[in-house]
């Protein structure tokens, strides 16, 4: 495979910010190969201006961070330290566990000069003019840019490492990684897989399907369209996620509130016990977790929790049933009984058993969610879609490589009638109109890059077959 040049001035440009954003990603991939620790957690943000002092962190196991900021200058005169000092003085406030911060900046810093310009510094008659401090001098020298960061931690009873990572150690770190070239030909091969090529692969793949297939009269299928969301884990199931994630810290609360209202009616020891607490933050995590990297790891990990707190808040729920038929053997489950008592008496005995008991439904619908077959979605690489013939499996996938492509997603359709009775992956470099030196799996591996820089979570190449119904 030829290689590019590794100048990080060509580097492939991402979004509406270009070569900024682009880098930006390029060094969160960086990061993201270096785990400082075992067990340590990678956490990539996003979003112009509300990084808080960082594009990405590591989460080390004992919750201390390292972070990670990247700044595209384009020379060293360009960089700025105003805009360093306010960065770091983000990451200080937001990040108070920041105990290392690595600032990546796409030059290298140039070194200390001399004028030599006078007929008098040529004779020897004046000691050579110093020029104005190098940008090597303003970081590295004593009461530079660096002991300024190193006071600015102090100040926050923070002890911080700063580094710098210039042009040539940020190259070094690539080509580390880069063990097969691909990384290479995508940041650097800019007309690889540029913004056109997706724009011609749909058009093709429209043109084929005409002329029966009309965009503008197809119609939404809810239900399809939620399982690909969930096989490409797209911004939309990640969203059911987080409301997810969002219900059970509000259930927890909830539980947690009515256990503590019972304890001081002194109506015996409270439930919201710290063994529910730490099942209910456990499965948090897992939801975290799954949310972020779905694998079958993160998938197996997040059904253990489940079914635990399932277990307990079911026998909770069954034990706090028991204790208030003994308490109030006339009976209590209605809603007449529970009104009377709040309004005449002030009193909510059953706030407990009714939070355990939502809590038990909305168990019992996430795990509808993580086990069924749209939850298997989300771990799987690959889908058939069945149906007879002129059912619209063709179009509904169209469509939705449509969406992903506006949406900023790399996408690609390819008809089964365009392959041969040969080796798949040999086929692919001339279905997709790339260069003649990428073989079928670097095809692959390209389409792999390009879906991890555009952002798409925890996801690599997808394949979604459809096929007819045969008799």
């Amino acid at each position: 495979m030829t290689l590019p040049e590794m100048e990080l001035s060509r580097l492939r440009p991402l979004g509406a910010e270009g070569q900024r954003s682009g880098f930006e990603q390029f060094v969160c991939e960086l990061a993201a190969e270096g785990c400082p620790a075992d067990g340590a957690r990678f956490v990539s943000l996003h979003g112009v201006g509300g990084d808080g002092g960082v594009e990405c962190f590591w989460v080390l196991p004992d919750g201390t961070e390292h972070g990670w900021q990247a700044k595209f200058w384009v020379s060293g005169d360009a960089v700025d330290k105003q805009q360093l000092d306010k960065s770091v003085s983000a990451a200080l406030d937001v990040h108070p566990k920041l105990t290392k911060y690595t600032i990546a900046i796409p030059v290298d810093p140039t070194g200390p000069t001399v004028r030599r310009g006078t007929s008098q510094s040529r004779l020897g008659t004046k000691p050579p003019r110093r020029e104005k401090k190098s940008l090597h001098e303003k970081v590295y020298d004593t009461g530079g840019w660096l002991d300024t960061w190193k006071q600015m931690a102090a100040d926050r009873d923070m002890s911080v490492i700063f580094e710098v990572e210039w042009a040539t150690h940020l190259i070094t770190r690539f080509k580390r990684i880069d063990t097969t070239g691909v990384r290479s030909r995508f940041w650097f091969e800019v007309e690889t897989l540029a913004a056109q090529w997706w724009e011609d692969r749909l058009k093709e793949a429209i043109a084929a399907a005409r002329p029966r297939y009309v965009p503008e009269l197809n119609v939404s299928i809810p239900t399809t369209r939620h399982a690909l969301a969930a096989l490409c884990a797209d911004e939309e199931w990640s969203q059911q996620t987080s409301a997810d994630i969002s219900r059970l810290r509000k259930l927890s609360r909830r539980l947690e509130s009515a256990a503590s209202g019972r304890r001081k009616e002194k109506e015996g020891a409270g439930t919201g016990s710290p063994t529910e607490r730490a099942l209910g933050a456990e499965l948090v995590d897992a939801l975290v977790q799954w949310q972020e990297s779905p694998s079958e790891s993160t998938a197996a990990a997040l059904e253990a929790s489940l079914a635990s707190l399932q277990a307990v808040a079911s026998q909770a729920a069954t034990a706090e049933e028991a204790r208030l038929d003994t308490a109030h053997p006339s009976g209590w489950d209605t809603p007449s009984w529970r009104q009377r008592n709040a309004e005449y008496m002030g009193s909510f005995p059953a706030a407990t058993v009714g939070a355990l008991r939502e809590l038990n439904t909305f168990l019992a619908e996430l795990t509808d969610r993580v086990t069924g077959p749209t939850g298997r979605l989300r771990t799987a690489r690959a889908i058939v879609v069945t149906s007879p013939a002129g059912m619209g499996k063709t179009f509904v996938t169209l469509d939705y490589v449509a969406q992903r492509l506006r949406a900023g997603r790399p996408s690609v359709l390819l008809h089964g009638r365009h392959f041969r009775d040969e080796p798949i992956l040999e086929q692919l470099r001339a279905l997709f109109s790339l260069p003649t030196d990428l073989s079928g799996h670097d095809v692959l591996a390209l389409l792999d890059q390009a879906g991890r820089s555009a952002g798409c979570r925890g996801r690599r190449a997808q394949r979604v077959t459809a096929a007819d119904h045969l008799a």
